[in-house]
């Protein structure tokens, strides 16, 4: 058995200890979080579509969005890294009102 009185026994335990409070606190904002924006696993399509369409009409009034573009929004296996989303989701709307 390591000696309690060992500085890097104890330091090491101190990290362990530190980590798992951080982890701990990222699942409750991860909890608030789903909580707020009322995110549900494996909630249908088209009231998911729904949802993120009036959540933005609210962030963004007067402001049109295309449905079949809001299904594609983090439904797709992302072959892309994510610097790349927002050129992706622009060239997909420039694309649409061409």
């Amino acid at each position: 058995m390591v000696a309690l009185k060992d500085p890097k026994y104890n330091d090491l335990k101190k990290e362990v200890e530190k980590e798992i409070s951080h982890l701990k606190n990222l699942y409750r904002k991860i909890d608030r979080y789903e909580k707020q924006h009322k995110v549900m696993p494996n909630e249908p399509e088209a009231i998911r579509v729904r949802r993120i369409e009036t959540e933005l009409k609210r962030k963004f009034p007067g402001m049109e969005f295309d449905r079949e573009l809001l299904k594609l929004v983090g439904i797709l296996p992302n072959k892309n890294p994510p610097s790349k989303d927002k050129e992706l989701i622009a060239r997909a709307i420039a694309d649409h009102y061409e």
